[in-house]
């Protein structure tokens, strides 16, 4: 990915935070997996936590979404995260998961820049398993994660990269439409194999990118990076 996804530089002072956003479908299509969801998180944490170099950069925040949408884990370093167990609901509605996401990347922003940190723009990687329920979803993403809305809420450059990752029902068009900015961002579609599997693949995807992301600033050449799936039941693009 190109190395210009900097926030703002906060003048050159303080401290750097990239901060990462995980985003996990808990709908009924998601029930007897909310376990393997949990643990994959848990560990990700834990073995970048493990990296004071790469910890010291990466700050993560474990959201859910079904019916509603949940903050499980306030965006902190690796280290610090405990991620409580998830329980599933039953409708796939992205707009309540988009509107949330567009609050708490302002807020943390806000915390972040106040604290007197360098803040480089976020990445999302949000997990889905199903179709949405909500017709108007691509409305509410363009009213709310896009430049203008972000910007206006107080985010400068604004957007996230938006990176989504489909399970089972996920439509590979809805997949390519989630994938935003077009021509930085990817989408990540596991199809034809288990569910444990599939969570594992798109989890050691999450792993590098984040990895490679964060190691990125500690070099002094930040850059988001969205590795190319290392299964061949995984397919993958750009948009």
């Amino acid at each position: 990915m190109e190395g210009d996804y900097l926030g703002t530089d906060n003048g050159g002072r303080g401290p750097r935070a990239m901060p990462f956003y995980l985003i996990c479908d808990v709908s009924q299509s998601m029930r007897n997996e909310i376990g393997a969801l949990h643990d994959e998180i848990a560990q990700i944490c834990q073995e970048i936590g493990g990296r004071p170099d790469i910890d010291d950069v990466a700050h993560i925040c474990v959201m859910t979404f079904a019916d509603t949408a949940n903050v499980l884990v306030e965006l902190t370093q690796m280290s610090k995260a405990v991620v409580p167990g998830f329980s599933f609901a039953r409708l796939t509605h992205y707009g309540k998961a988009f509107r949330m996401l567009a609050t708490v990347i302002a807020n943390d922003y806000e915390t972040l820049s106040f604290l007197g940190y360098r803040v480089y723009r976020p990445c999302v990687y949000f997990l889905t398993a199903g179709e949405p329920t909500d017709l108007d979803w691509r409305t509410t993403f363009k009213e709310t994660l896009t430049e203008g809305p972000m910007s206006a809420a107080g985010v400068p450059r604004g957007y996230p990269i938006f990176v989504p990752f489909g399970f089972r029902d996920a439509n590979e068009e809805t997949l390519r439409q989630l994938a935003f900015p077009p021509g930085h961002s990817k989408w990540y579609h596991a199809q034809n194999t288990t569910f444990a599997e599939a969570i594992r693949g798109m989890f050691g995807i999450i792993m590098r990118s984040m990895l490679n992301s964060s190691s990125s600033m500690v070099t002094g050449a930040p850059a988001h990076s969205l590795p190319d799936p290392g299964d061949p039941w995984i397919s993958s693009g750009f948009v």
